[in-house]
């Protein structure tokens, strides 16, 4: 395409896989140029036709290296068309350009004898090379890939395919070990596969539901120390017996920067604790069951690995699962110098989150709803009272120390509504109360705010906080760096024009609103800034009130 390689490289870096393959359909000397660079990441050939292509032209070539006296595949068919060439070093050619490799059992697969058939009932034996042989000499023609490999317990009771594992594994870059819930995972198979396992080694997940001594791994040393030092570290599910020890693990983890926790015993926990205060010094960041769908993880275990080590955790994630209490929250707080993201999205301790905004120095985000940015059902909200935090004596906020450092906010509130409005002795009408400019008052502290997501629950607006110029909006004009707001839901009392329009003149970074405005509003937005995204449906024709002008 271009004369010059590097900029054929640097094109080439830039597109997608299926850009590439598009690419390489257009001539041949395009397909000289992109062909190669399809190969960057495999398995991206999910069809059938294309992993029987794929093992086709892997056969071919350990063929062609093993020069076989008699031996002739005449079982299997010629490869297909679009992979056909005369070029005896088209895999290596290729193999040099792959720079990942995904999936060590659909590799297998993709390369094992079920693929030589086009799609009939094999009449004779299989007597070809096995699929370990296969994926074998395939990694020898990948020498610069890093390898994304998941090895099994069945993995582990074929000793061809723990052969072929061990030898992979000082290429491997992540590395997922997983058991089966009926049989225990042999110890001495995870001491051998970690042991294995290089430097290279970024990130370790194991999903073991039993580990015990079960069976022993035959032909193999395993008194060798473990060299793999991996930076990101999720335990899916790990339970032991009480004897069985695991600190050769967690002495492994001294380059530890982030771990993941979902489904361990308290066994676990206090190992990992003793762990975590003795071989992992970088580790500043846990997570709580990020996929949310472990079982319930107990307040009291979140509180005992939270609380190993003081002044320690930067950030914290606690999934739909787990049950941030007391406990957890006193444990927080033991982190105030040193946290600078939290978020939960199960709150079981109605004043947790604001003795959090009270106390941290550099807290930077902090996210109290669920994963798609609303409360959970059914769970205490944040009081927005106790958010006010005023001082009777001085008659002003008590000063919180993150209100320059916070950035994110997010949270789903609550407040009794006789807070909220109070009746004129004179003339009978429901008038905001003070408690709402204080609110405002507050939130508008935060002068380095880029995001605020204000949430309430939508079955009764007389608890919720309305962001208006008449409530107090005007006490968030130094916000200027706001970028995406959440206002509350409210079903009546739709935002204004005149409500958006400050908002949209006072805080000049706005990209994002979530609210539900007026017609009139609605309107007014759609025609004058459109650049603005508003995450709301147009209010239907009966959904007119006495605000919405």
């Amino acid at each position: 395409m271009f004369e010059i390689q590097k900029l054929n490289k640097v094109v080439c870096e830039k597109l997608d896989q299926d850009s590439l393959a598009r690419c390489a359909q257009v001539s041949k000397e395009w397909n000289w140029v992109f062909a190669p660079h399809v190969w960057r990441i495999i398995p991206k050939y999910r069809s059938y036709d294309q992993w029987r292509a794929l093992r086709q032209l892997v056969l071919e070539d350990y063929y062609k290296q093993q020069h076989p006296p008699d031996q002739q595949h005449a079982q299997e068919q010629p490869p297909l068309e679009s992979w056909q060439t005369n070029d005896p070093l088209t895999l290596t050619k290729y193999g040099q350009f792959v720079r990942q490799v995904y999936g060590f059992t659909l590799l297998l697969q993709g390369l094992g004898p079920e693929f030589a058939n086009w799609g009939g009932p094999c009449t004779t034996e299989y007597t070809g090379p096995s699929a370990s042989d296969l994926a074998r000499h395939f990694l020898k023609r990948c020498p610069n890939a890093l390898l994304h490999f998941d090895i099994t317990y069945d993995h582990i009771t074929s000793v061809d395919q723990l052969r072929l594992a061990v030898e992979a594994l000082p290429r491997v870059h992540t590395l997922v070990i997983s058991g089966r819930e009926d049989k225990p995972f042999p110890v001495l198979a995870l001491k051998l596969i970690l042991a294995e396992a290089s430097y290279r080694l970024h990130s370790l997940v194991i999903d073991i539901h039993k580990l015990g001594p079960d069976v022993r791994c035959e032909d193999f040393e395993t008194g060798q120390s473990v060299i793999a030092r991996p930076k990101f570290l999720e335990i899916r599910a790990l339970q032991t017996d009480s004897d069985v020890d695991l600190s050769w693990i967690w002495r492994a983890c001294e380059q530890l920067e982030k771990i993941d926790i979902c489904r361990v015993d308290q066994d676990v926990v206090y190992s990992l604790s003793q762990g975590i205060r003795a071989w992992m010094p970088r580790l500043d960041t846990v997570v709580f069951d990020r996929h949310g769908v472990c079982d319930w993880i107990p307040d009291s275990m979140i509180g005992h690995i939270l609380a190993t080590v003081p002044r320690k955790w930067k950030s914290v994630d606690c999934g739909l699962r787990a049950q941030v209490g007391p406990l957890s929250f006193a444990a927080l707080l033991l982190h105030t110098s040193t946290l600078e993201e939290l978020a939960i999205a199960d709150i079981q301790d109605r004043t947790g989150i604001v003795r959090i905004l009270q106390s941290c120095t550099k807290l930077r985000k902090l996210v109290a709803v669920d994963r798609a940015g609303y409360g959970w059902w059914g769970l205490p909200e944040v009081d927005a009272t106790d958010l006010i935090d005023w001082d009777p004596e001085r008659d002003v906020l008590w000063p919180w120390p993150c209100r320059k450092t916070l950035e994110t906010l997010a949270i789903v509130h609550d407040v009794a509504p006789e807070t909220l409005r109070v009746t004129d002795e004179q003339t009978g009408d429901q008038l905001f109360a003070e408690t709402q400019q204080h609110i405002c008052e507050r939130l508008g502290e935060f002068t380095r705010l880029k995001v605020l997501r204000l949430c309430n629950r939508s079955w009764d607006e007389s608890r919720s906080v309305h962001l208006t110029v008449d409530t107090g909006l005007s006490k968030l004009d130094r916000m200027t760096s706001l970028q995406e707001v959440c206002l509350p839901y409210l079903r009546r009392h739709f935002t204004r024009q005149r409500d958006l329009a400050w908002m949209v003149e006072h805080w000049p970074k706005l990209s994002k609103l979530e609210l539900f405005p007026s017609m009139k509003a609605y309107t007014w937005l759609e025609q004058h800034h459109p650049e603005i995204h508003l995450e709301s449906a147009r209010p239907p024709p009966w959904s007119q009130s006495p605000l919405s002008h």
